[in-house]
């Protein structure tokens, strides 16, 4: 009867604890020795002392241990964490320094007889406290920043999963108990957004934090000598900063695929036999700033940047040849193995690629219409030996970001050597050189040819394999030729009806959107015209809704004096940025700065054609642009 009192008793302290509270009880019948044992606490955090108590445990008479008149003799405790530890006290503290979950023991002992009880413990880390992001002194998080997560009880073994408006931070890293660092998504949308913080099996430390994200391109203006940055808000909004980089003969730029840096470099076809490459760090508070310049990057004017999807691997192409640049610290760039050059028959390849990781490098030679392939490994670059024939006239190429096909446009345009301005001739080919040997998508020799866009400028290619082509139209030479007529002869008032006509038409260039390059199908959609001038250099943001391109253009500049003497009436050459809506078609400009062309003053006219000229001599580099992806 007795034997069952205690059974029921251990079976009571079992059950009616609290949820972090226990106890274990191990009858061995010697002469009915029992061993119990309880804890103030099974499940803890860890740092926090337990009290163990074996007190229920009874004697061989039955009297318990907690009394005085007990006839047990000690008690024997191990707690899994080290060597036993042996004690006259039925009741001992311990605080466990590592979390996990131990089975603790107790054996009491009365003369020669032993009995034993164990429990389980379960030890936890604290959980995580957040208090918010840090994103520097903007509080502004940037495409490709490195953001921190600030609170307490951060460990390395339970990192969050952390997501921008939905799209999840690839990089998380910790730093210490206070902080972990979160690299902003490449393709995380700008403006407005919940920062979801997100702890493995800790729900009470998860958070959602609003946080502005901001998406910035770069366009290049090799005339001004000056980069222009684009940030973009909210939704649709964008719009070029008031501040600028400095850069002389600014032409080619190329980003990042994380949208950390961009590379960019001089001018196009300049007379430059020591070039440079500066480093812009895109991520700098309150806008990109210049980390790094490279002096003397190959041999005479650059034609080219490319910068692989995954690795911080640069490629940079010269007039006669090419050069690798490690970028994993972008502050301290480095030189990968020496510059390779090129035989005279493939000098000026107009433009370069690398595949994702860097392991493959393209170029595009203007002298023979082909693409040759290269291979990069531990020892250096390798020529393959294998090429493949492209459009006539080819002049650009890009990295389709899906597939990672190469699309190749030719006809003629700003990027060719010599520039071919026959209308009708674009072409586009898609190279597959993901596999052993690069072919052609649509067969050898198989050209995909448009109308569409008579006079190809620049290339942008979006995920869903839309190509965006800038380009010139028919009513280019009309221009042209009147502003010819009016340099001659400033009376000329057809000539000026000519010009007035071709402005009103607003048909000088645009960009051409061109569906289904990478199954052929090729249709054509309505071209997006800027309200002045024509485009050049294209970008287009990630989720193809807007594009950037460089716009030059034509425009009046008028004074007026008492509200009626006309003081100041000029045609101007505009250079600006031109931002445009995808979806709705339309355009917006940012014209940046003027040239006058033809001035009247004080009753006097004027004129220079010098801007015009201008456009036809070197750097002939129309702007180039990069956007954060």
């Amino acid at each position: 009867m007795e034997r069952m009192h205690l059974l029921a008793l251990a079976s009571f302290l079992a059950l009616s604890g609290c949820r972090d509270t226990g106890s274990g009880v191990n009858i061995v019948d010697d002469e009915d020795l029992v061993a119990a044992l309880s804890a103030d606490a099974v499940l803890v955090t860890l740092g926090t002392p337990i009290r163990f108590d074996a007190g229920d445990s009874t004697d061989t008479a039955g009297t318990a241990a907690r009394f005085s008149d007990t006839s047990i003799d000690g008690f024997t405790w191990n707690f899994g964490d080290g060597p036993d530890e042996a004690s006259d006290l039925f009741y001992l503290d311990h605080e466990f320094t590592e979390a996990g979950t131990y089975t603790v023991g107790v054996t009491v002992t009365q003369g020669e007889e032993l009995a034993s009880a164990t429990l389980d413990v379960e030890v936890r880390f604290p959980p995580p406290a957040l208090l918010g992001p840090d994103a520097g002194a903007d509080e502004v998080a940037v495409i490709g920043e490195w953001i921190t997560l600030q609170g307490r009880g951060f460990r390395e073994g339970n990192l969050p999963d952390v997501s921008f408006e939905g799209v999840e931070a690839p990089n998380v890293a910790f730093l210490s108990e206070y902080e972990i660092a979160v690299q902003v998504p490449p393709t995380a949308p700008s403006g407005n957004a919940d920062l979801v913080v997100d702890f493995p099996y800790e729900d009470d430390a998860d958070d959602v934090f609003l946080i502005w994200v901001t998406r910035y391109g770069l366009a290049t203006d090799a005339w001004r000598g000056r980069v222009s940055i684009i940030e973009f808000g909210s939704g649709d909004e964008a719009a070029p900063l008031s501040q600028s980089i400095e850069l002389d003969e600014a032409a080619v730029v190329a980003m990042s695929g994380d949208g950390a840096f961009a590379l960019v470099g001089d001018a196009r076809y300049a007379a430059n036999l020591a070039p440079r490459i500066v480093v812009a760090d895109m991520t700098a508070d309150y806008q990109p700033v210049v980390v790094a310049e490279l002096e003397n990057v190959g041999v005479g004017p650059l034609h080219g940047i490319a910068i692989a999807k995954d690795v911080p691997i640069a490629a940079i192409t010269d007039v006669g040849g090419f050069s690798l640049v490690d970028l994993s610290d972008p502050a301290n760039p480095v030189a990968i193995g020496d510059r390779e050059a090129f035989s005279f028959g493939d000098l000026a390849p107009t433009a370069v690629a690398l595949n994702a990781d860097a392991t493959k490098l393209a170029l595009l030679s203007t002298f023979n219409d082909r693409v040759r392939f290269y291979e990069i490994n531990s020892t250096g670059v390798v020529y393959s030996q294998d090429w493949v024939a492209v459009g006539e006239g080819a002049q650009d190429m890009v990295v389709h970001p899906e597939t990672g096909f190469l699309v190749v446009m030719g006809g003629g345009g700003e990027g060719a050597i010599p520039p071919d301005f026959d209308l009708g001739n674009t072409t586009l080919a898609v190279l597959d050189w993901n596999g052993f040997e690069p072919e052609n998508v649509h067969g050898p020799g198989v050209y995909m040819g448009t109308s569409a866009a008579p006079v190809p400028i620049d290339l942008a290619v979006g995920p869903s394999g839309t190509a965006y082509v800038t380009t010139f139209d028919q009513n280019t030479g009309g221009l042209l030729g009147a502003l010819g007529d009016i340099g001659n002869n400033p009376g000329d008032l057809s000539a000026w009806v000519d010009l007035v006509d071709g402005i009103t038409n607003l048909s000088l260039g645009a960009v051409q959107p061109l569906d289904g390059t990478l199954d052929g199908t090729l249709v054509e959609r309505e071209p997006l015209f800027a309200p002045f001038g024509f485009q050049g250099g294209v970008g287009v943001r990630f989720d193809e809704r807007l594009y950037v391109s460089t716009v030059v253009g034509l425009g009046t500049t008028l004074e007026v004096f008492n509200g009626d003497d006309i003081l100041y009436l000029s045609l101007d050459m505009d250079y600006g940025i031109a931002i445009g809506n995808l979806v709705t078609g339309n355009v917006q400009t940012f014209p940046l700065y003027n040239e006058a062309i033809v001035e009247y003053d004080d009753f006097v006219l004027n004129y220079d054609l010098g801007p015009v000229t201008g456009l036809l001599l070197p750097p002939w580099a129309l702007g180039d642009v990069a956007i954060q992806p």
